[in-house]
């Protein structure tokens, strides 16, 4: 099928398949027969996500090798990169490493303007008879240089966008804020009482918030609110579709390119200080041993008194004085005893260190510090654990027949834990690995004993 070769149809196996895979030689190429491997040259210019058709040529152990004879759908005709005229042909050059061939494109279509430039080109030829596809110059992203075009291929190469069509900004522009009478009868007020976020320094979107008030019985009502984002982004609108396709914010070193458009993401679905805000929120009551004595799942308005950073919240707890001391302290002790119960349960402890780079006014990094985890950030991850662990709890008691997500940590590789047994008993540790709940609490162990010794990276 390939140029200059010849393949005897009647003895080749016909498969349709996806690829799932593109290495430095070869394509793999997933189908209900099992794991095929294509070289590049007879693999039609093929990209991850593409589904092909194909025909075997040889079985061997576990594998099979073949050849694509079509390209039944391509998942992508755009790419990133550079122009390459240092011959009598100009070539594009795709910046994505796993786009294994260059494009050719026709020197009618480029000129001096482009060089030294990252361009979009889309690919308008996919003919199999020639050595390289043939496409056109879209756009001009900009100098190669320059640092947020390079942040732009990121995105592009990762398959993300940085922009929304015009249509779904005005679409989320057109929502308000102001809330009806019938929308707040409807959900329990939180406005009165102590509530404020906690996030990092640079953060922009607010998605959650703490509210403490004592009990007249004893003990605290927690609640952990998290913005409603369903009232605003209605199932299948223009947003909803948008958020589907892109699935996550996405964060690079120097922003954050969102899942929603900035209006909601930064601004209605924020909680704010001294804004209504629309939450989706559980509610605890808690003794002071951190017993969970109630929780309820309920739709509610909350007016976040105060915005905390991590670093702020952190000095109050360790001055004892400011605004919310008492509430940041009660949060502080309960978030301690709750870790206790979950170690005790068996879940395991994997504090490491987070990267962070510091960047001059030009967005060069300059410096790279690793951030110590705060009593603050332990806190919002206990009451998020808490608060998720309550509404996995609630659909499955409650027979939910629609397809849930728990998010669940597989049981650890046999031969991996094996190793680490060996390895740490090489420096004086041991691991208990006689069943699971052991093998958690004697790794929770293990983590605790390295805390300051030279072995604990």
């Amino acid at each position: 099928h390939s140029k200059g070769s010849y393949l005897l149809m009647q003895n080749s196996v016909l498969l349709e398949g996806v690829v799932c895979d593109v290495g430095r030689k070869k394509i793999t190429v997933k189908t209900e027969r099992g794991i095929v491997f294509v070289k590049h040259e007879h693999a039609c210019f093929c990209l991850k996500g593409d589904v092909v058709q194909l025909a075997i040529k040889k079985k061997k152990d576990s594998f099979c090798i073949g050849e694509v004879l079509s390209v039944i759908k391509r998942r992508k005709s755009v790419f990133i990169g550079i122009l390459d005229c240092s011959s009598a042909y100009c070539f594009f050059i795709p910046e994505n490493p796993s786009v294994y061939f260059d494009v050719f494109i026709p020197k009618k279509l480029s000129s001096d303007i482009h060089l030294n430039k990252k361009l979009l080109v889309e690919i308008t030829d996919w003919d199999m008879k020639q050595k390289n596809p043939v496409g056109k110059i879209t756009s001009v992203l900009g100098d190669v240089s320059d640092h947020d075009v390079e942040m732009e291929t990121l995105l592009h190469i990762g398959g993300f966008s940085a922009n929304f069509d015009k249509t779904i900004i005005e679409q989320a522009e057109s929502l308000s804020a102001v809330f009806t009478e019938d929308i707040i009868k409807d959900r329990l007020d939180f406005r009165s009482f102590p509530t404020f976020t906690i996030d990092p320094e640079d953060a922009k979107d607010f998605d959650d918030a703490l509210s403490v008030r004592p009990l007249k019985k004893g003990g605290w009502e927690i609640g952990v609110h998290i913005a409603d984002v369903s009232f605003y982004v209605e199932e299948n609108s223009l947003i909803d579709k948008e958020a589907f396709l892109r699935s996550t914010s996405v964060y690079l070193v120097d922003r954050v390119v969102p899942m929603l458009p900035e209006f909601l993401s930064n601004n209605l679905c924020s909680l704010k200080p001294n804004e209504d805000r629309l939450v989706f929120s559980v509610i605890f009551e808690i003794d002071e041993r951190a017993n969970i004595l109630s929780s309820s799942i309920k739709k509610c308005i909350i007016n976040s008194d105060k915005r905390f950073t991590y670093q702020s919240a952190q000095k109050i707890i360790n001055d004892g004085y400011g605004l919310f001391s008492a509430e940041l302290k009660i949060l502080t002790q309960l978030s301690v005893l709750l870790k206790e119960k979950r170690q005790a349960l068996g879940s395991i402890d994997f504090n490491r260190s987070e990267t962070k780079f510091v960047l001059d006014k030009d967005k060069n990094p300059v410096d790279v510090l690793f951030k110590t985890p705060l009593q603050t950030n332990q806190l919002i991850e206990e009451f998020m654990l808490l608060a998720n662990k309550t509404v996995a709890e609630f659909v499955n008691l409650n027979g939910s027949v629609k397809p849930f997500i728990y998010r669940v940590h597989d049981a650890p590789d046999k031969d991996k834990i094996l190793h680490l047994e060996r390895f740490v008993k090489s420096l004086g540790y041991t691991i208990d690995n006689s069943n699971t709940k052991n093998l958690s609490l004697s790794l929770n162990t293990l983590l605790h004993s390295v805390q300051g010794k030279k072995e604990q990276k």
